[in-house]
């Protein structure tokens, strides 16, 4: 409390307040002064963090912000090449929303993605005769289990030879010769590979992309044939030939028709297949 000196001589003596009392009063406000200056001083660090932290809060924001900014701008531009390439074709289905009460699948038979469908063309029954225990004849039973196999045939290239005999006719003296039925007999000319076998031979070739070289290992461990490399390449020429007219007769037709649908390379122009 400060008290003017100007008034003091108007103040009764009870009122002024003595020595200790001042001194009290004044070891409370400077205690009071302390507190303050210490709760100044802990207000200013919280404000110094905060302002660190809204730093970085508007860091972040700004972040943030250039990142929406950029997936804006490629949403933009996706859209404007979905924009580009059109409507889908008509042919392409539309997505279908799965329903919400979707029933559980049901479960299949224990091995059913094992089990052959194939029709059997021959059936053996195995069954023990006698009890391997007691010696005892067995007979009658019931069928355990089943298991079905692929048997791949094991026969070998079968060589025919084709004997033309002439006949001479005894009235008019005319000689027949008898030649064999070339859509019979699977005859190409005078080659020694049937049709059968110049077919298999290209379709490992073309279709399979397996080398000639390959190709006449195949024939001697599956077949016991042995044609050299040279009677390959033969065989692939003389289908070549065969078919010559065929692939000029498609390529007119192709080329009559209105519209012709081209398959994709592998080339690639801006992500687009060409």
């Amino acid at each position: 409390m400060f008290i003017p000196l100007s008034n003091t001589e108007d103040m009764c003596p009870e009122a002024i307040p003595s020595r200790d009392e001042l001194v009290g009063l004044i070891s409370a406000l400077l205690l009071r002064l302390e507190e303050m200056t210490a709760d100044h001083a802990r207000l200013q660090e919280d404000f110094t963090r905060m302002s660190a932290d809204q730093e970085q809060l508007q860091t972040a924001h700004a972040q943030v912000q250039a990142e929406n900014t950029a997936l804006t701008e490629e949403v933009r531009r996706l859209q404007e090449e979905l924009n580009k390439q059109g409507d889908p074709p008509s042919w392409a289905r539309a997505n279908t929303e799965q329903p919400a009460d979707k029933r559980p699948r049901t479960k299949r038979a224990h091995g059913y993605g094992r089990r052959c469908t194939a029709e059997p063309d021959e059936c053996l029954t195995h069954a023990v005769e006698i009890c391997p225990d007691c010696g005892q004849p067995l007979t009658g039973g019931w069928e355990a289990y089943t298991h079905e196999s692929f048997v791949f045939p094991k026969d070998t290239v079968r060589v025919v030879r084709h004997v033309c005999v002439a006949r001479r006719c005894g009235v008019c003296g005319h000689v027949v010769v008898g030649r064999p039925d070339p859509v019979t007999n699977g005859l190409v000319g005078q080659r020694r590979v049937d049709a059968r076998g110049m077919s298999l031979i290209t379709y490992w070739h073309i279709i399979c992309r397996i080398p000639l070289r390959i190709i006449q290992q195949l024939l001697i461990a599956l077949y016991a044939c042995d044609l050299s490399l040279g009677g390959l390449r033969e065989i692939l020429k003389g289908v070549a030939t065969a078919g010559h007219t065929d692939d000029l007769s498609l390529r007119d037709t192709v080329r009559e028709e209105p519209w012709v649908h081209l398959d994709e390379t592998g080339w690639r122009e801006n992500g687009q297949n060409g």
